[in-house]
């Protein structure tokens, strides 16, 4: 590729011994000849790949916004259910005790050991959600 009719500094010549002198592009042929293909292909390659990631993620943001929302509903549910069962679980446990009986002997015990399970469980999807959100 060559370029014509524009001046030149030969100003990086004169550590040779040369006078600092413009010259007209058109009496010295000049090749400016570079590869810039690898890069245009680079880029156009890095395009299309956040081109997929972000249709990919508008796809998916409308469900992110409904886990969001459900996890800042039920945040709290388990702590208030863990509240409740604790407060059932007393109060059965004082019942049964005036009557003579042992809770743990129940099949009331045996539901609440479920109940008790499933709070946890609970309680680890809620901390799952947390770190992910």
């Amino acid at each position: 590729m060559s370029y014509t009719g524009k001046n030149i500094d030969l100003s990086k010549y004169e550590k040779y011994g040369k006078e600092k002198e413009a010259v007209e592009l058109s009496k010295v042929d000049v090749n400016l000849a570079m590869d810039f293909s690898s890069i245009q292909k680079r880029v156009e390659t890095r395009l299309k790949d956040l081109n997929k990631i972000h249709n990919t993620f508008l796809k998916i943001a409308p469900k992110i916004e409904e886990v969001k929302k459900g996890y800042s509903e039920l945040k709290n549910v388990a702590n208030f259910e863990q509240k409740e069962v604790n407060k059932y679980y007393n109060e059965y446990d004082k019942k049964a005790k005036d009557l003579g009986i042992d809770t743990k002997s129940t099949v009331f015990y045996k539901e609440y050991l479920d109940v008790f399970n499933k709070i946890e469980q609970m309680e680890d999807i809620i901390a799952d959600l947390k770190t992910r959100l």
